[in-house]
């Protein structure tokens, strides 16, 4: 099945077809084991890509989009940008980490997590209208 052929939920509450070249929907979509509504939010999805091509390398996405189930069960705050889709976790570490981080603060991600302790480690990039804030998992 072609995924750019099925519409997806924005969190505007439109539905569009996907139309990010590096991402797929199912790197983005809740990854809970039960049925749930999947958010996409389009200003959210343009900046990830834009910070892809500055990049130039692959972004694995660990986790998009989690509805409350989803984002409880994974011990998610209680706000968490990933709730709104507008938060995002990268499988990246070492220099590509050090290098993602400037980069995704000047595509204006302005919450940054760093895990980079043992076997899972990633960035969480998310944005909202709130100060900058940055932490370590």
């Amino acid at each position: 099945m072609n995924d750019t052929a099925i519409l997806y939920l924005t969190t505007e509450g439109r539905m569009i077809e996907w139309r990010w070249s590096d991402f797929t929907p199912r790197e983005m979509l809740c990854r809970g084991n039960h049925e749930c509504e999947t958010l996409i939010d389009e200003h959210f999805m343009d900046d990830l890509q834009a910070l892809r091509d500055d990049f130039g390398e692959p972004l694995p996405i660990t986790s998009g989009h989690r509805c409350p189930t989803h984002n409880h069960n994974v011990g998610g705050a209680q706000n968490s940008g990933h709730l709104v889709a507008q938060a995002t976790d990268v499988a990246v570490s070492g220099a590509k980490a050090y290098r993602l981080i400037p980069m995704a603060q000047k595509c204006g991600f302005n919450r940054i997590g760093i895990n980079l302790r043992g076997d899972n480690r990633f960035v969480h990039l998310g944005k909202n209208d709130s100060e900058p804030t940055m932490w370590t998992y």
